[in-house]
C-alpha cells in the first residue's frame, strides 16, 4: 500500500513538473507574465506539496517523517492562496477598488499564516508527532494542524466565493458546443471538495484513499483548466488563419512596428507576391518613404479607418487601396499587433473617374439648364411684371377716365356709396355733391374739333383740382360733365364757396395750341349742388338731384350754381310726367294738328299753312307745343313726334288738294323738323320719301322748316342733308331768323327758298319805331340773298302795312287767322275761292 500511495504522489509530482515546463514555454511564446504566473504558482506549489507527501510516506523513521511533514505543511499553507490566485485569474472583470482591498486582505492572511508557521517551527510545536503526523497501517501520513484552522477557513471561504463568481462567468452565454466548459467546472469543484477530506486528519480521521484520488483528479483538472483557458489560443490562431484565407479582400496581420506576420490568399492575388516574400517585411514596403511615414504614424495614432493610399504590386504597378486597422491586445491589454484590411478600390477609382466625368457633364448640363431657367425666369418675371402692369393699366382704365385721369363713373359711384353708407349707418360727417357741366362745350367741338375739346376737358380737370381740397374726390361722368364729392364739409357755406371758385376759374379763357396756332376759348360752367340729408335712401338719389340742380342752373341762364330744393324736384317730376305722357300720347293718338295760314301780303291770297301740333292731355286738356316740345326735344320722342306730324299733315293735305283741284295755286304745308331729326341724316330723308310716296302729296307743296340752332350744331352734316332734301323737290325755309345766330353765311351756303323773321322783330313794330330800320334791313338782306321773306306774329294791320312797304312777301299771325283745326281747313280755303 505504501508503495502504491508513494508512486501515485510521485506521478502527480512529475505531472505537475510537466505543467511547470509547459508554463515556461507558453510564457516565452505568449509573452504574458499573467499567463505564466497563473500556471506556475499553483503547479509548482502543488508539485512540491505532493513531493513532500511522498517523501513522508516513504520515511522509515519518525524523525525523518516529521521533517518531510513540516515541508509538506508549508506547501499545504502556500497551496491555498496559490489556488485562490488560480481561480481569480479566470475573472474577466476590470479591477475595482473593492478587488484591490480584497487582494490586500488576502496578502495579509498569507503573511500571517507563514509568520505563524515559522513561529510554530521555532517553538517545536510542529515537531510533535501528534501535531504533524497521522500514523496509519500504511505508514506516516502528514496532516494539517488545527492551530491553522482560521487560516484554512478563510481561504476556503474565499475560494468558495471566487468559484461562485467564476461559475457565473463561465456559464454566461454558453452554447451546447462548449460542453468542456460545462463539464470542467463542476468536476473541479467536486474534486476540490473531496480534497478537503485531508483536513479531517486534523481530527484524527484520515481518509487516505479518498484524499489521494481527489488530489490526483484535482491536479489533472487544474491542468485541463489551464489548457482550456490558454492552450485553446494557438488553435484559435489556426482557425483565425483559416478565416483570413477565405476572406475576399486582402488582409494581413502585423506587429506594432508594421512588420507583416500573416497574409491571406487575396493579398497574394492582388499584389502578385508569395507569402514568403512578404512575411517579415514592413507593412508598407514601398519606395515612397513619405507615404510609408504617413501610414505608420496613422497606425501608431490609431487613425486608420478608410485611409486611402497607393500601394505597389510585384511589378511596381500602383494599386489604389483603402486601409482599415483593428488592434490586437494581449491579456495585459497591451497592443500585440493589428489586423489590416486592404481593400482594392481600383474599380472604385475607375467608377469615381466615370462619376466625376459624368458629374462634370451633368454640371455643365445643369449650368446650361440653369442659365436657360434663369433666362426663362427673367423672361417670366418680365412677363409677370408686364402682365401686372397691364392689369394695373386695365384696372386704372376700368376705374379712371382715359382723357383726364380722373375717377370715372364706376369708381366715383363706389366711393360715393362708401361715403353714403358711412354717413347713414355710422353717423358720419355731412358731405355734398357738385355736378358740373361746361356751357356751350358742343360748340367748341363743332367749331375747333374734338382735339380742342379734349384739351379743354384736360385743363378743366386741372382747374377743378386747384379749386378743391386734397380730400375731395373729382370724377368725370362723361362728355363735359364732372362731379365732385366733398366730405366733412361742416357747413353748406364751404360748398357754395367751392362752387363759386369753380365758376370763377372757368371764366378764364382756355389757351389751346393746335397746329402751331394758339386759340383762346371762352366758356363757363354751371354747377348743381346737393347736400346729404337723412331723407335720401341711396347714393343714386343724390346724383340724380345734383343733376336736376345742374339742369335748373342751365335753365336760369348758365354760368351759375343751383342748390337742389323741393321746387327743382317738383319740376323734375313734372318733366318726367310730361315725358311719360308723351309716350302714351304717341301710343293712343292723343295729338292733333292745327294749321296757321300764311298770307301773301301784296295780294292777300292764301300761300300755305304751317302745321302746329296740339296735345289732348287726358287731364289737362288741349296743350300748346310750348308746354311739351322742350321736354320731347331732350329725348328721342321728338323724332317720333316729327314723324307723326310729317305723316299726318302730308296725308291731310293730299286729300285737301284732291278736293281743291280747281284751285290754281295749291297751298303748301310747312312742317318744323327738330335738330335731333335733322341729325338722323339718312333716316330723315327716308322718312320724307316714304311719307310723300304713301300720301301722294306733291313734293313742291311740302316745305321743311329748320331753325338756325339745329343747323349750327353740325353745319357740314346739316348742309349735306338739306341739299339732299332739296333734291327731292321739297321746299326749305329757315325758321326764326334773328332769334339765334342770324348767320349770313348760313343764308349763302344752304339752299333755303325763304327765311322766316322771328316774331320778336315784328310784334308791336311801327314805322316811327327805331326797330323798324332793323326789320327793313333783315328783309333787304333776305332779298339780297334771293330768298323770299315771311314775317311771323303779325297781329296788327299797321304791322302788315309796314311789312308790305318793306316788300316782305308773306306773313302769318293772328291778324289773318289763329291756328285752325284740320276739320275747319276746307271751309277756310273756300273763302279764297270766291
Amino acid at each position: 500500500m505504501i508503495v502504491l500511495i508513494s508512486g501515485w504522489s510521485l506521478i502527480t509530482f512529475v505531472s505537475l513538473l510537466i505543467v511547470v515546463v509547459l508554463t515556461s514555454g507558453i510564457y516565452f511564446q505568449r509573452e504574458s507574465s499573467l499567463l505564466g504566473n497563473m500556471i506556475f504558482m499553483p503547479g509548482a506549489v502543488a508539485s512540491f506539496w505532493m513531493l513532500f507527501e511522498a517523501l513522508t510516506l516513504l520515511s522509515s523513521h519518525r524523525s525523518e517523517a516529521i521533517f518531510w511533514a513540516t515541508g509538506w505543511f508549508l506547501g499545504f499553507l502556500l497551496y491555498q492562496p496559490a489556488l485562490l490566485f488560480y481561480f481569480a485569474s479566470f475573472d474577466e472583470d476590470r479591477p475595482t477598488k473593492q478587488r484591490r482591498i480584497t487582494a490586500v486582505v488576502d496578502l495579509f492572511f498569507v503573511i500571517a499564516g507563514i509568520t505563524y508557521f515559522i513561529f510554530m517551527v521555532r517553538t517545536t510545536t510542529l515537531k510533535a508527532t501528534e501535531n504533524s503526523l497521522t500514523i496509519t497501517p500504511a505508514g506516516f501520513l502528514p496532516k494539517p494542524n488545527y492551530h491553522f484552522s482560521w487560516y484554512i477557513l478563510y481561504f476556503v471561504l474565499r475560494i468558495t466565493v471566487q468559484l461562485r463568481k467564476m461559475g457565473k462567468q463561465l456559464f454566461a452565454n454558453v452554447s451546447s458546443a462548449q460542453w468542456r466548459r460545462i463539464l470542467w467546472f463542476p468536476l473541479t469543484v467536486a474534486c476540490m471538495a473531496l480534497l478537503l477530506t485531508d483536513y479531517l486528519s486534523m481530527c484524527g480521521l484520515p481518509l487516505l484513499p479518498i484524499g489521494q484520488v481527489a488530489s490526483a483528479a484535482f491536479f489533472f483538472l487544474l491542468f485541463a483548466g489551464v489548457r482550456y483557458r490558454f492552450f485553446f489560443r494557438p488553435s484559435a490562431r489556426f482557425a483565425a488563419d483559416e478565416i483570413l484565407q477565405t476572406m475576399p479582400d486582402p488582409l494581413l496581420v502585423c506587429d506594432t512596428e508594421g512588420h507583416i506576420q500573416v497574409i491571406n490568399n487575396a493579398f497574394c492575388e492582388v499584389f502578385d507576391y508569395r507569402p514568403e516574400e512578404i512575411i517579415g517585411k514592413n507593412l508598407f514596403f514601398t519606395e515612397n518613404r513619405e507615404n510609408r511615414r504617413v501610414v505608420l504614424e496613422a497606425v501608431r495614432e490609431e487613425q486608420i479607418n478608410g485611409l486611402e493610399r497607393i500601394l505597389y504590386d510585384r511589378n511596381g504597378n500602383p494599386v489604389h487601396t483603402s486601409l482599415s486597422l483593428s488592434w490586437l491586445h494581449d491579456r495585459d491589454k497591451a497592443r500585440a499587433g493589428a489586423i489590416v484590411a486592404v481593400q482594392d478600390i481600383r474599380n472604385y477609382h475607375h467608377a469615381l473617374d466615370r462619376l466625376e466625368d459624368l458629374y462634370r457633364r451633368t454640371e455643365a448640363m445643369v449650368q446650361e439648364r440653369t442659365k436657360e431657367l434663369q433666362e426663362t425666369n427673367l423672361a417670366l418675371k418680365s412677363e409677370i411684371a408686364s402682365r401686372r402692369q397691364a392689369q394695373e393699366r386695365l384696372h386704372h382704365a376700368a376705374y379712371h377716365d382715359s382723357l383726364t385721369g380722373l375717377p370715372n363713373r364706376e369708381m366715383f359711384t363706389e366711393r360715393l356709396q362708401l361715403v353714403f353708407s358711412k354717413y347713414m349707418h355710422r353717423n358720419g360727417a355731412a358731405f355734398a355733391l357738385l355736378y358740373i357741366d361746361l356751357d356751350r362745350f358742343k360748340m367748341i367741338n363743332d367749331s375747333l374739333g374734338h382735339l380742342s375739346g379734349d384739351m379743354v376737358l384736360q385743363e378743366t380737370a386741372v382747374r377743378l383740382g386747384n379749386c378743391l381740397r386734397d380730400v375731395d374726390t373729382i370724377g368725370r361722368m362723361g362728355g363735359d360733365e364732372f362731379v365732385v364729392l366733398m366730405e366733412d364739409i361742416g357747413e353748406s357755406r364751404a360748398v357754395i364757396a367751392a362752387a363759386e371758385r369753380i365758376i370763377e376759374s372757368m371764366k378764364t379763357p382756355f389757351c389751346i395750341c393746335i397746329e402751331n396756332r394758339v386759340h383762346e376759348i371762352s366758356t363757363s360752367a354751371s354747377v348743381g349742388i346737393t347736400i346729404a340729408n337723412p331723407r335720401y335712401i341711396n347714393a343714386e338719389e343724390m346724383l340724380r338731384d345734383a343733376d336736376l340742380a345742374l339742369y335748373r342752373a342751365k335753365e336760369l341762364g348758365k354760368n351759375c350754381y343751383e342748390i337742389f330744393n323741393e321746387d327743382i324736384q317738383a319740376g323734375a317730376l313734372a318733366h318726367m310726367d310730361i315725358e311719360r305722357g308723351l309716350r302714351n300720347a304717341l301710343q293712343h293718338d292723343e295729338f292733333e294738328l292745327h294749321y296757321q295760314p300764311i298770307i301773301n301780303l301784296a295780294t292777300k291770297s292764301l300761300a300755305g299753312f304751317e302745321a302746329l301740333i296740339r296735345w289732348h292731355h287726358p287731364e289737362k286738356g288741349l296743350l300748346p307745343p310750348a308746354s311739351f316740345i322742350p321736354v320731347a326735344e331732350e329725348s328721342d320722342l321728338i323724332v317720333e313726334i316729327d314723324r307723326w306730324v310729317l305723316q299726318r299733315s302730308c296725308s291731310e293735305f293730299s286729300q285737301w288738294h284732291k278736293s281743291l283741284s280747281s284751285f290754281q295755286n295749291l297751298p303748301s304745308v310747312s312742317i318744323n323738323i327738330s335738330a335731333r331729326h335733322l341729325a338722323a341724316g339718312r333716316k330723315l330723308i327716308e322718312d320724307i320719301k316714304e311719307t310723300l310716296k304713301q300720301s301722294g302729296l306733291s313734293p313742291e307743296t311740302l316745305i321743311i322748316e329748320i331753325t338756325e340752332s339745329a343747323i349750327i350744331k353740325s353745319m357740314d352734316t346739316a348742309k349735306t342733308i338739306l341739299n339732299q332734301i332739296k333734291g327731292l323737290g321739297v321746299g326749305l325755309h329757315l325758321d326764326d331768323f334773328g332769334e339765334g345766330y342770324s348767320s349770313v353765311n348760313l343764308l349763302r351756303n344752304v339752299p333755303f327758298d325763304a327765311m322766316k323773321i322771328d316774331r320778336a322783330y315784328v310784334t308791336g313794330m311801327k314805322r316811327e319805331n327805331p326797330g323798324s330800320r332793323l326789320l327793313r334791313t333783315i328783309v333787304e338782306l333776305g332779298h339780297s340773298m334771293d330768298k323770299s321773306v315771311i314775317a311771323e306774329g303779325i297781329e296788327d294791320p299797321g304791322e302788315a302795312t309796314l311789312l308790305e312797304s318793306f316788300h316782305c312777301e308773306h306773313g302769318q299771325g293772328f291778324l289773318f287767322s289763329k291756328p285752325i283745326k284740320s276739320e275747319d281747313i276746307g271751309s277756310y280755303m273756300e273763302q279764297f275761292l270766291i
